[in-house]
């Protein structure tokens, strides 16, 4: 058995006395993770005995009082393709669990959904919070709570509602869930020009992070709001005057990862300081890096300080084409330098009419691999690019894109992808990988440790390409593959 189970010793000896008619899951004492490691272990099993006593078990579970123990009925009957069991189940839960957490959840989830005001959505969660009193639930089960407190501050910031914004933001003060509520009020603060009130609530939130940065092992939520919270902050301190101040804190953040936001409040910084060539060379050196796309502002701002610098006497148009052409030779240049060249491993995967599809039938043509999931939010944030793209070379007879669906944990995989492609119009040749023996996968074979994952393969069967993660950015999405395809195409 892969996970000792944990057993009262009552309840050991119960069993023992009743045998077959005693579950593990009828103890009120059993260590859950116990419980998960003796059905996982049931499941893998697979024979008789196991699927006889993993039936009793969820005989068992569908009627326990604890609500987690039904919920992890669910699950199980999922894992193994029962949905109208786990369905049925499900519909009854709230009934079985009025206060519970999934009622709880659910009459949550349908004040979010409708269509309120700040204050009518204020007032809905307060009787909410009535209804389902923080103190009733566990540490664990607390997660909901600082939500809403984060969504409450966050509809406050964008109606520039300052004093409920903050009111909503300090009342998870001594919560890690502090700097994502600090980030998201002050997000919009900021759209609505409220910048000395982001400023006041990035400045503490930057303190608490510095702190706890300190720590021999801060937690994760401190390491990954450092970053954007220093360059909001940078963005909005700026944007209230205090312009050194703000430079400061925007070249430190703009080290690691800039954004197109912060990098036009840092050349907005030097400007105003007179330093108009550094702004310029700031703008210029981004889209060198990362291309047009979307940043019409910077392209803007560029623009305008060509004319400055030029003393209005400069061509703006012959300058931002041969901004393009260095832009595009930059990037020919970066890809050629992240070449490889590795064999690609043969695969045969059904797509989704059910035909088998090989990629050593494909040899003489250039294929992207698409590896995605429909879970995976980069993955579908990234697709109406790549459908651009599909569609850019949909006639061209040389190129291949593939777009592998994996890491499905859902039994009815198939039957949600097939939804997912329909709801939104894609026409995309996916194909299905191994799900459940993950070394006999596809995606395994490739090395691929995430997804999205596109892989580049050659006419002759070689991978000289890997890009790893997603954007929303349609335009930069179709350059990207127009430029390594274009390197490919040469040869």
């Amino acid at each position: 058995m892969k996970q000792k189970i944990t057993i009262s010793l009552i309840a050991s000896v119960f069993l023992l006395i009743n045998g077959v008619n005693a579950q593990l899951s009828a103890d009120l004492n059993v260590d859950k993770d116990s419980l998960k490691g003796h059905l996982d272990q049931l499941i893998e099993d697979g024979n008789e005995k196991a699927n006889k006593e993993l039936d009793k078990e969820l005989e068992s579970m569908v009627k326990s009082k604890d609500e987690e123990i039904v919920i992890l009925a669910i699950h199980v009957y999922r894992q193994l393709g029962q949905n109208d069991e786990a369905d049925a189940l499900e519909s009854k839960i709230v009934k079985m669990f009025p206060k519970g957490v999934k009622a709880r959840q659910e009459a949550f989830e349908k004040i979010r959904e409708e269509e309120l005001s700040t204050e009518q959505f204020e007032k809905k969660y307060k009787k909410w919070l009535k209804k389902f009193p923080s103190n009733q639930y566990t540490e664990k089960e607390q997660n909901v709570y600082s939500l809403a407190n984060i969504e409450l501050a966050k509809r406050y910031g964008k109606e520039g509602n300052v004093e409920k914004a903050i009111e909503y933001v300090e009342a998870l003060e001594r919560k890690e869930e502090f700097i994502p509520a600090v980030y998201a009020a002050a997000l919009e603060l900021n759209r609505q020009e409220k910048y000395e009130a982001a400023c006041s609530l990035l400045s503490e939130g930057h303190r608490i992070i510095e702190r706890e940065l300190l720590k021999e092992s801060p937690d994760r939520v401190y390491e990954r709001y450092n970053n954007p919270l220093q360059a909001l902050y940078g963005v909005s301190l700026v944007k209230s005057g205090k312009i050194r101040e703000g430079i400061t804190y925007l070249e430190e953040a703009n080290k690691e990862r800039a954004s197109s936001e912060s990098i036009l409040a840092l050349a907005e910084g030097y400007a105003s300081l007179g330093r108009e060539l550094d702004a310029f060379m700031t703008l210029e050196g981004y889209l060198l890096k990362v291309g047009k796309g979307n940043n019409e502002a910077l392209i803007e701002k560029l623009a305008s300080l060509y004319k400055t610098l030029n003393q209005d006497k400069g061509d703006v148009s012959a300058y931002l084409k041969t901004l393009d052409t260095r832009i595009h030779d930059a990037f020919v240049l970066a890809y050629k330098g992240e070449m490889v060249k590795e064999e690609a491993p043969d695969f045969e995967l059904v797509n989704r009419k059910g035909e088998t599809v090989r990629l050593s039938d494909l040899k003489g043509k250039i294929v992207v691999l698409d590896f995605w999931a429909t879970w995976c939010g980069p993955c579908v944030i990234s697709f109406p690019g790549m459908q651009k793209a599909v569609d850019k070379y949909e006639d061209d007879e040389d190129i291949e894109f593939l777009f592998i669906n994996t890491w499905q944990k859902e039994s009815n995989y198939k039957e949600l992808v097939e939804d997912f492609m329909q709801e939104n119009d894609y026409k995309f040749e996916v194909l299905y990988d191994e799900m459940k023996d993950r070394s006999k996968a596809t995606v395994t074979a490739y090395g691929v440790t995430g997804i999205p994952t596109k892989i580049f393969i050659d006419k002759e069967g070689f991978i000289r390409f890997r890009s790893i993660g997603g954007s929303d950015n349609v335009e930069a999405i179709v350059n990207e593959m127009t430029i390594r395809l274009d390197i490919l195409k040469e040869g």
